[in-house]
């Protein structure tokens, strides 16, 4: 489990995405121009990377479908929530600070829960966290997966994958126009599959340097090209995003199986803390460009480069910090926790169990 190129690729993806979310302050900066369209590709290699390692930590394990759903929980729910109630509060006490938040029960509660809410600031299916969407999604996929692990071991690649193309391929049949239905049969599903495909196809193969090479060679000119081929061939985004992304994921992966990958600090620290930053990036980015605004820093070209180098440098530094104090600390106990149970539990005598 302990792929570097996982680590490095999640350090990547989060990167992506915060340079993609920059655009919305440099905008409210003055700046008329637009970043590249492909930043936002930073989910999709989440999602791959996500389904490639929640189907690598069960594959050879007998795990229970309330235990798996109880460590999916620990991992993601903690400290969602709590940058979600820093949010509420700031929309309760200070809601000048939020420029597209707007305070309503239903929509907070169903931020809390995961579940697709259309916001009353634009009406888009986004959580009070707006980085929160891609969670919904990540839940959806851990509540499918779950139902997997109650069919036999060698029959949970079928079960899974069976689940994750039978919903989006009711959903292009069906055309849905209730917004949960929408979301429940969202062709992005696929992407989840493409990693738990990687998962099942490498883990009992050789890797390959030359078919590693050959797939990121392929995959990252697509994936770059993406908002250049959207323009003239209407395709989903699993197709323009996914798939090069499955491409980089399983490219790296078999690159890593047959050379080892040195051991880089900083981007293994980037990774250990990608989803920290992922969920705080927003709240530094638009601190930072309110900041900048009551500055005199003026609007030209170098105040908008100096804002976007530094806004970069604060959200990951923000990120790290959570990640150091907060989520480190909050997994660490988690941890301790199930494994004094496990050791508890080992200790009894087999008839008392």
């Amino acid at each position: 489990m302990n792929y570097r190129s996982i680590h490095y690729l999640r350090a990547v993806a989060a990167l992506m995405v915060v340079f993609c979310h920059i655009e919305i302050p440099l905008a409210r900066l003055g700046y008329q121009g637009s970043l590249p369209g492909f930043l936002e590709g930073g989910v999709d290699i989440f999602f791959v990377i996500s389904g490639f390692v929640i189907f690598l930590s069960i594959q050879s394990k007998s795990v229970s479908l309330f235990e798996f759903y109880k460590r999916r929980i620990l991992r993601i729910v903690p400290l969602y929530w709590m940058v979600t109630t820093f949010l509420v509060l700031v929309a309760v006490f200070a809601p000048q600070f939020l420029k597209s938040v707007r305070f309503d029960t239903l929509h907070i509660a169903a931020s809390y829960a995961f579940l697709p809410y259309p916001s009353p600031a634009d009406g888009l299916l986004y959580p009070i966290l707006v980085p929160g969407w891609t969670l919904n999604y990540e839940m959806l996929f851990y509540a499918a997966f779950g139902l997997s692990l109650l069919s036999p071991r060698r029959w949970r690649i079928m079960a899974i994958s069976g689940m994750l193309m039978a919903l989006p391929l009711l959903g292009l049949v069906f055309r849905p126009a209730s917004p949960g239905l929408i979301f429940a049969t969202s062709t992005i599903l696929l992407e989840f599959l493409f990693g738990v495909m990687i998962a099942w196809l490498l883990s009992n193969r050789t890797g390959s340097r030359t078919g590693g090479a050959w797939l990121l060679l392929l995959g990252v000119p697509l994936f770059v090209a993406a908002p250049v081929i959207a323009q003239y061939i209407p395709l989903q985004r699993f197709v323009l995003l996914g798939i090069p992304a499955g491409m980089i994921v399983a490219g790296a992966l078999l690159v890593e199986k047959a050379v080892a990958l040195p051991a880089w600090r900083l981007p293994r620290l980037l990774g250990d803390s990608s989803y920290s930053l992922y969920l705080t990036h927003g709240i530094v980015l638009s601190a930072m460009g309110q900041l900048w605004l009551r500055l005199p820093f003026g609007n030209g070209g170098f105040s908008l480069v100096a804002f976007g180098v530094l806004a970069l440098l604060a959200s990951v530094l923000g990120g790290v910090v959570v990640y150091r104090l907060i989520d480190e600390p909050l997994q660490k106990y988690f941890r301790s926790g199930a494994n004094a149970k496990e050791g508890r539990l080992a200790a009894q005598p087999v008839a008392a169990r």
